[in-house]
């Protein structure tokens, strides 16, 4: 059983009033998730001079770039900027363009 059918079961033995509540819930949830995107995430740093603070500003930076469904994610320091492109898997640090 997928989400959506346990949702139904469970709904629909509420009263009326009960399930509306549940519908406006899930109805808002959708209008939220579409003001909240993105096309691309920046997140800037002074510096990120040690792979360890590259690893740890990409773990950062992915969660708020997947959270927004941005495609594109970007990390700039002094030392750089690195640009990842969201593919098939999602966001990977393996895959980036360095300047």
């Amino acid at each position: 059983m997928n989400i959506a059918e346990r949702i139904y079961e469970t709904v629909k033995t509420l009263p009326e009033q009960m399930a509306c509540e549940v519908l406006h819930f899930a109805e808002s949830l959708k209008a939220k998730q579409a003001e909240e995107s993105a096309i691309a995430v920046i997140e800037c740093k002074f510096d990120i001079n040690t792979k360890k603070n590259l690893k740890e500003t990409f773990v950062q930076a992915k969660s708020y770039a997947l959270r927004l469904q941005a495609s594109i994610l970007a990390l700039a320091a002094r030392r750089g900027l690195w640009i990842f492109r969201q593919n098939n898997d999602g966001f990977s640090i393996d895959y980036t363009r360095f300047r």
